[in-house]
């Protein structure tokens, strides 16, 4: 059941990945293909892009509407800028929301565990690495089993997404505790606490690089979260 719908509607799943999992992606839809034909779920990633679309558009609006966010992990995955700061931001904001369920789905042996989303339950069992696995098949009967609990026990309780919000983020709202329920509260202070980690990644990254081009460009990711975190901070009052 979607956030958007009391009906019985298929869950929208996008998939975040980096296109030299490419085979990964396709296995894993490969073996949701009973979700699939049983209309339980649709899935959308970046090869279902049409000529001519914005892609960029198109995928940040594919995100905004997904119930179920999978993140496929692999050290591809870890080096793609525009998954990090594109795709996983978003997906962290819509699960710090309450708007977006986020599982990450490890795929090979890689250093995830000092990223924002390793405190996620992740699939297979215990996150062992699908590559690691005696059976490939079985790792992802695993993967399946773990999404089938998410749509059955978690997705029903996501929030509608407000398609109405236009607030400019150089421009937050005057709000404060007093003015915030309870939800929104909760929201905003687990999205301060995923910058506030992601800073804290972003300094450690910062401090291991020798290479001044790139510690230049993580110099000016570190200036964005603290901007968000700034704007946040006026939002909780």
């Amino acid at each position: 059941m979607t956030k958007n719908s009391t009906e019985q509607t298929p869950v929208k799943v996008f998939i975040s990945y980096a296109h030299a999992d490419e085979k990964h992606c396709n296995d894993l839809k490969d073996h949701l293909s009973v979700l699939l034909y049983n209309k339980d779920i649709e899935i959308w990633y970046d090869r279902h892009l049409i000529p001519g679309e914005t892609w960029d558009e198109t995928i940040r609006e594919k995100l905004q509407t997904a119930d179920l966010i999978l993140l496929l992990v692999s050290v591809n995955m870890l080096k793609s800028r525009y998954i990090l700061e594109v795709e996983l931001e978003k997906a962290l904001q819509q699960r710090a929301a309450g708007t977006s369920i986020v599982i990450p789905i490890i795929l090979k042996p890689c250093d995830w565990q000092d990223t924002p989303f390793s405190k996620f339950q992740g699939l297979p069992k215990d996150a062992k690495p699908i590559s690691t696995w005696s059976s490939k098949d079985e790792a992802y009967v695993d993967v399946v089993k773990g999404i089938r609990s998410a749509i059955k026990s978690l997705i029903p309780k996501l929030k509608p997404i407000d398609t109405k919000d236009t607030t400019d983020p150089k421009t937050p709202n005057q709000t404060n505790k007093s003015t915030l329920s309870a939800l929104e509260l909760e929201g905003l202070l687990e999205e301060q606490k995923i910058l506030t980690e992601k800073l804290s990644y972003l300094r450690k990254q910062k401090a291991k690089l020798s290479d001044g081009s790139k510690k230049f460009e993580i110099i000016k990711d570190i200036e964005e979260v603290e901007k968000e975190l700034d704007i946040l901070r006026v939002k909780i009052g």
